[in-house]
């Protein structure tokens, strides 16, 4: 169902969406999260350290920004949500969701003062949810506003970005230098080239059209880094 505004209601902002709107009776804005963490930690022995974090969540919720494919908090001059239709399919899974993480990081004493370290990240790619742009003037049946921005299909678990697979590598080493170190270090970022993205050009596309990606993990690329400890 499509709600067409007959007379404009007063914009305002508070703990729910306005009277009017597609929302179901009494939401609040609310959030729901839950998750479980593991931590191992080695401690430099034997010429070697690591540590390592995994997480798994799960997080719902009916946000004040449920057009946007980023979670956060909404500016106070934003007209998203203005219009009841916004709210239509609204209680779904938070966009900044990441189902499973898993981070690991390695250093290694190579000898001839020579320092290795290895850096692996693991990242579920996050929701988003599938909205159309509905009521046109020039459509069968328009509203009275105009077209407007509906959530066709929640975000959910079932439709994510790519995963991100990014590992990082570093080859340092230190030099004494008088009273000071010397400390010159090789980084290579993205050693596999991962190409996944975290973003569409926008959410809102024609049936049978392809979505466009933005926010793409950087690519691979090398850097030095020279340090002076005095």
């Amino acid at each position: 169902p499509l709600a067409s505004i007959v007379v404009q209601p007063t914009t305002r902002k508070g703990n729910r969406p306005g009277a009017g709107s597609l929302a179901p009776p009494g939401q609040q804005y609310e959030q729901d999260y839950k998750g479980a963490f593991l931590v191992l930690n080695k401690t430099h022995a034997n010429g070697w350290s690591m540590m390592a974090s995994y997480t798994w969540s799960d997080s719902n919720g009916f946000l004040p920004t449920p057009l946007a494919q980023d979670q956060g908090d909404p500016a106070f001059t934003n007209q998203d949500g203005r219009d009841p239709n916004n709210w239509s399919n609204a209680d779904q899974a938070l966009q900044n969701e990441r189902e499973h993480s898993l981070q690991i990081q390695g250093n290694f004493d190579l000898g001839w003062n020579l320092l290795g370290t290895a850096v692996f990240r693991y990242l579920s790619g996050k929701p988003y949810n599938r909205q159309v742009q509905a009521g046109v003037f020039s459509s069968q049946f328009p509203l009275a506003q105009g077209g407007q921005t509906v959530i066709a299909v929640p975000a959910s678990g079932d439709t994510t970005f790519p995963d991100q697979n990014v590992l990082d590598l570093s080859l340092g080493r230190s030099f004494e230098a008088g009273k000071a170190t010397i400390r010159l270090d090789a980084q290579l970022f993205n050693v596999f080239n991962d190409d996944a993205h975290d973003g569409w050009q926008t959410l809102v596309v024609a049936p049978g059209d392809p979505y466009s990606a933005r926010a793409h993990v950087l690519p691979r690329r090398l850097g030095l880094r020279l340090g002076i400890e005095f």
